[in-house]
């Protein structure tokens, strides 16, 4: 019997044999005890357990030694992780654990063409985890019945849509344990909005966005038949036509008007930005579907998967108004419409079959009709000749410049993506990593020619959030805060922010009037496969006046969604961190196995809610 073993997203059986795995049954246990001077032996207090030892036994079996050797330097970058990585072996299919080398491999000992060797990895963390998820909707009175058929807790990811405005979320176990978000009202006070939004676009639309004047731009930046408009399967703003530019960057402009001037402010903008050339990678295994897509009267649009939520809502209408059904993340659906934001299509569980729409911002593409969408790479593309440029800048009603979001990959020779923020002209952050040599080769005529040369830092591959803060304090001073995130299938993976407020005087001071968007590439060279403005989010900051600081505050508007990770204590708010607003006595509490129930509560007494558990092992 061999096996199939996947770790770090590659397949190790690709380079080898796997003959035989040696698992512990159990990690390692310490009992833990205290002595009682009036008892004998001593008082049990608890237990815990250590790591947990996996070996591979391997057998790596070629026809020439040139092959032999391919073969174990592909295992040896395989193995060679910075963290502990994902690790999925055949015998159970549906879970896997982290894992990392730990002390020798013995390669030495493989002849020129075969022999065998013994992987050894260390599980610091000892939990197995499962790769599927389980979705649970409240009955009666917001109570959430929940099945754990692990072995040890779990721990819930609830995903709340609201459809009025309200104060707060509250989840409560048996015990009393209780997640607060935000403050219940207090009865006969009023209620006032904490925050204006005064723009939320989900840019699914280019008629929302005019032309920016390209002077406006950065030196350096052409607009010369560059063209914006709806790309990325219709989620997001992107260049259609890049123009053309010699020694330039080029591309297309654009911009989004406020209607007004805001003095403070919050500026969110999601990005994608990513290379995927011949050395791409993707950051998840893209699943093959289990079987054809099911025989409907209509076209099938491809292939989707649930992600980035604990379940997904099955609506009757095209908005959040008549929930059905909510779909397990993992579940693939297969749609026969596409109406902006919402895909139509039919999902059948042992009980019912549904037709409706569900949210594309939780559903990923994996196939067009059966065709995988990974691109089939030129023999010359590289992710490394990939260059691009997307800025995102905020100006006041003159046309000054406030600030400057700039995610690029200007090296020709590696894939490396770098965000850089400005205050005005002024450099205040950046992700700088790139101090790598380039690696050459020389021709034949002894000319020394530069290569493609892998990937450098840590935003390759980039769905993130930028976020830009300016509020005064009480000297009237501006205070300045960026950030930018990189997440990876929901979680937050990367970020890079202002360790404190950024004042100082000579930074500017007009109001924020309107935003502009530039998407290029330079030269002549290859432009990244993808870069799109995915939504633009702006809220006025401190509209409350003394005489209603002490009201009930309104933290949520319809249509926001919520998202409360019990594993991490993480809380997304339309898929920003509000910590500040996680009540101070919250206690994020787990799931035990069996059933269990727990109640969710707002005074919004409308809000869709379901609760994604992944089960656990010991």
């Amino acid at each position: 019997m061999t096996y199939e073993v996947n770790y770090n997203g590659a397949n190790l059986s690709d380079y080898c044999k796997v003959l035989n795995v040696e698992r512990t049954l159990l990690p390692s246990r310490t009992n833990l005890s205290k002595s009682i001077p009036t008892m004998n032996g001593s008082y049990y207090t608890g237990f815990h357990y250590g790591e947990r030892i996996i070996k591979l036994e391997i057998l790596i079996n070629e026809t020439n030694v040139a092959k032999m050797q391919e073969k174990i330097r592909k295992i040896k970058e395989i193995l060679n992780t910075s963290n502990p990585s994902k690790l999925i072996i055949s015998d159970e299919p549906d879970k896997y654990v982290y894992a990392v080398l730990d002390g020798d491999t013995d390669f030495n000992k493989i002849g020129k063409t075969a022999g065998s060797t013994t992987i050894n990895f260390i599980c610091h963390n000892p939990i197995i985890y499962s790769d599927k998820w389980n979705t649970f909707t409240p009955g009666n009175k917001g109570i959430i019945t929940v099945e754990n058929n692990g072995t040890i807790q779990a721990n819930p990811l609830i995903d709340v849509i609201f459809r009025k405005k309200a104060c707060f979320f509250q989840a409560t176990n048996r015990k009393g344990e209780t997640v607060l978000i935000g403050s219940p009202k207090e009865i006969g006070k009023a209620t006032t909005a904490i925050s204006d939004i005064i723009v939320e676009d989900n840019c699914t639309d280019a008629s929302t966005f005019t032309t920016l004047t390209p002077s406006l731009l950065d030196t350096g930046r052409v607009v010369n038949g560059g063209s914006f408009g709806v790309g990325f399967n219709g989620n997001g703003i992107v260049t259609l036509n890049y123009g053309s530019g010699s020694d330039s960057w080029h591309g297309s402009a654009f911009r989004k008007s406020l209607g007004s001037n805001v003095d403070e402010f919050e500026v969110t903008v999601d990005v994608v930005f990513s290379s995927q050339g011949k050395n791409y990678e993707p950051p998840t295994p893209v699943p093959t579907p289990p079987e054809a897509p099911p025989e409907t009267g209509n076209t099938c649009l491809g292939t989707y998967k649930v992600v980035n939520c604990g379940g997904l809502w099955i609506n009757g209408t095209p908005d959040t108004s008549k929930p059905l059904y909510a779909m397990s993340p993992g579940t693939l659906i297969y749609p026969t419409e596409i109406r902006g934001n919402w895909a139509k299509h039919t999902h059948s569980n042992k009980w019912n079959t549904f037709t409706g729409w569900s949210s594309l911002k939780y559903l990923q593409k994996i196939s067009d009709n059966g065709k995988s969408l990974a691109r089939e790479a030129r023999e010359e593309e590289f992710a490394e000749n990939e260059l691009g440029l997307l800025e995102v800048y905020g100006f006041d009603n003159s046309g000054a410049k406030l600030f400057k979001a700039e995610i690029s990959d200007a090296s020709e020779w590696f894939e490396y993506t770098n965000p850089k923020m400005y205050i005005g002209t002024t450099k205040v952050l950046e992700d700088n990593q790139l101090n790598n040599t380039v690696r050459t080769e020389t021709d034949s005529e002894g000319n020394v020619i530069n290569l493609a040369s892998g990937a450098v830092g840590r935003w390759n591959d980039l769905t993130g959030k930028i976020v830009i803060r300016r509020e005064k304090n009480a000297k009237g001073e501006y205070l300045w805060n960026f950030t930018v995130n990189k997440y990876n299938n929901g979680a937050l993976v990367e970020s890079l922010e202002t360790k404190n407020s950024l004042v100082a005087s000579n930074y500017p001071k007009g109001s924020l009037n309107y935003l502009g968007f530039f998407i290029g590439g330079y030269g002549d060279n290859r432009v990244c496969d993808v870069m799109a403005i995915t939504n633009v989010k702006v809220k006025k900051l401190n509209v409350l006046t003394d005489a209603v600081v002490n009201n009930n505050l309104t933290l949520f508007e319809p249509n926001d969604q919520l998202q409360v990770d019990f594993a991490s204590g993480e809380v997304l708010l339309n898929g920003v961190a509000i910590p500040t607003q996680i009540d101070i006595g919250s206690n994020f509490f787990e799931l035990p196995t069996g059933e269990s129930q727990f109640a969710v509560r707002s005074d919004d007494d409308t809000i869709i809610a379901c609760c994604g558990v992944r089960e656990k092992f010991i």
